[in-house]
């Protein structure tokens, strides 16, 4: 629709020429108190304001213009409503007008500035503006929603299919082209795409697949599955029952990572699952052990036949320990049944002393455990599981040894002495003691130089010994631990080995270990 062309006198001063339909508002508006401008969006608060035909409360449109003399009223173009009369341009003093038959003469006080309804973004092709619902629809638009703001990316049409495998066999071919044709013409339930992302489909897209033979690469063969790292298993105690499982499913009491039920007795696990008092923790009840040793502690009665031999590859049920005594447990040895000593009182029980762990009174009768079924043995005599053993010797880890077997014994870090090789204090020696000066190391050889040092009977003058250890006293100065090999003297007292400040402080062996000064030996030749 054209319009005449006018120019104001005061408007040549601003512009060279301007339309009806677009005359600019000028610095004041002349009506309802310049509280709008020409373009300001408003609402009715009232129906069909000045007898305006079908035009409800709520409706909205911008203000067109308004009239020097009836300042109270302004023009206003409703959205979506044509009953407007372009002949009432002919009031408007300042504003714009109407030029597609929407507008109409309303008092100030029948407005309300804004929308009812939230504008939103609106998709008209590409462009996006911001508009209600109704004046979106108005202008074929497409309204995202109410609220919702423009981005750059609100109307486009999508990243383009760069390989439209549209058969979806792996390979862009003719045949994409004929199923894209079938789902254009409606041969198929999915509905034909926009592959080059214009916004129509078209020839376009169908060139685009076959651009798309020769750009796209083949499929790539099905690689495999890599393989699944197997979940980490062990034993697990469930009451007197074992199964290997992972850690989560276990309902139990899990024994720990690639544990297996050659390694625990649940049914002795059950009456008590705390480390045991002895051996560093390194034992529960329950565990089971192998023997690494031929006759731990009675080679002599096995020898002269007062009592059966326990002989190295034994299996047994670790049981309790005693708090208060040597470093070693009470283990129930299956197929071994000692001999009872009928003139001792108590009778010979290795369990006797325990205090924690499974004993008599707390579940060796429960579980049918006869007490000569047990027999004690060091800690390091004993190897964690039902094993084979082939070949055991001593194992040198740093100055400390232990019986392992080979591959136990390099699994460590330690240095095998080879099968049957005996754990003593020279076995692993070399480590200078921090006393006396640095004159000894452990597993040095020595000779007594003087009767009886510091009050013992046991030790003769010229007597020979291997070194274990040393500390500081405070009243006696410099002491050596020595393992003397001819002394009648029991075994020392284990507060003395506790002492010990540097040294091998787990002798295999602790009979006719006694203190002396430095100055009481001298070192020996082999």
């Amino acid at each position: 629709m054209q319009s005449k062309p006018y120019c104001p006198l005061m408007a040549l001063m601003a512009m060279l020429c301007f339309t009806a339909a677009t005359v600019a508002a000028p610095l004041e508006f002349c009506s309802c108190a310049n509280e709008y401008q020409d373009g300001d969006v408003v609402h009715l608060l009232v129906d069909n304001p000045n007898g305006a035909p079908n035009l409800p409360a709520g409706s909205e449109g911008k203000i067109l213009c308004g009239n020097n003399r009836f300042n109270g009223w302004v023009q206003v173009g409703f959205f979506g409503w044509n009953n407007g009369n372009r002949n009432l341009n002919q009031w408007c003093d300042c504003g714009g007008g109407d030029a597609d038959s929407k507008g109409w003469w309303v008092k100030c006080t029948d407005l309300a500035p804004g929308w009812v309804s939230v504008p939103g973004a609106c998709c008209l092709g590409q462009e996006c503006i911001m508009a209600n619902e109704e004046v979106c629809h108005d202008q074929n638009g497409e309204f995202i929603g109410e609220g919702m703001p423009c981005k750059v990316d609100t109307c486009s049409c999508g990243d383009p299919v760069e390989c439209p495998d549209l058969d979806g066999n792996g390979v862009i071919d003719i045949d994409d082209a004929i199923e894209f044709l079938f789902q254009y013409f409606g041969h198929r339930v999915a509905p034909a795409q926009d592959l080059n992302a214009d916004c129509e489909i078209d020839i376009q897209d169908l060139i685009w697949i076959i651009d798309a033979m020769t750009n796209c690469p083949l499929a790539e063969p099905d690689m495999p599955e890599p393989p699944q790292e197997p979940a980490i298993t062990g034993a697990c105690c469930t009451g007197d029952h074992c199964d290997v499982v992972a850690e989560a499913d276990c309902e139990g009491d899990w024994v720990g990572e690639e544990t297996s039920c050659d390694e625990v007795d649940c049914v002795v696990r059950a009456f008590s699952d705390e480390p045991l008092c002895q051996c560093d923790g390194q034992f529960r009840a329950g565990d089971k052990v192998t023997l690494l040793i031929d006759n731990p502690r009675r080679a002599g009665a096995v020898l002269e036949g007062r009592r059966p031999p326990l002989l190295r590859g034994a299996r047994g049920v670790v049981l309790c320990a005693d708090s208060s005594g040597w470093d070693r447990v009470a283990v129930a040895w299956e197929g071994f049944m000692d001999v009872d000593d009928p003139d001792a009182r108590p009778q010979r029980d290795a369990t006797w002393l325990c205090d924690c762990g499974v004993y008599r009174q707390t579940g060796m009768h429960e579980l049918g455990i006869h007490r000569l079924e047990t027999w004690n043995v060091d800690c390091e005599n004993l190897l964690p599981g039902w094993r084979e053993l082939d070949e055991v010797g001593a194992c040198c880890l740093g100055d400390q040894c232990q019986p392992l077997p080979e591959a136990d014994c390099a699994d460590r870090g330690g240095s095998w002495g080879g099968d049957r090789s005996p754990c003593n204090a020279q076995t692993c020696a070399g480590e200078v003691l921090c006393h006396c000066d640095d004159q000894f190391a452990v597993g040095d050889r020595v000779r007594l130089l003087i009767n009886s040092p510091l009050g013992d009977d046991d030790l003769d003058r010229n007597d020979h010994g291997h070194v274990i250890c040393s500390w500081e006293h405070e009243q006696l100065g410099p002491l050596l631990l020595v393992s003397w090999w001819h002394a009648q003297g029991g075994a020392a007292h284990p507060a003395l080995i506790d002492n010990c400040q540097c040294g091998w402080r787990d002798p295999s062996q602790p009979f006719n270990l006694q203190f002396v000064q430095c100055h009481h030996v001298e070192l020996w030749p082999e």
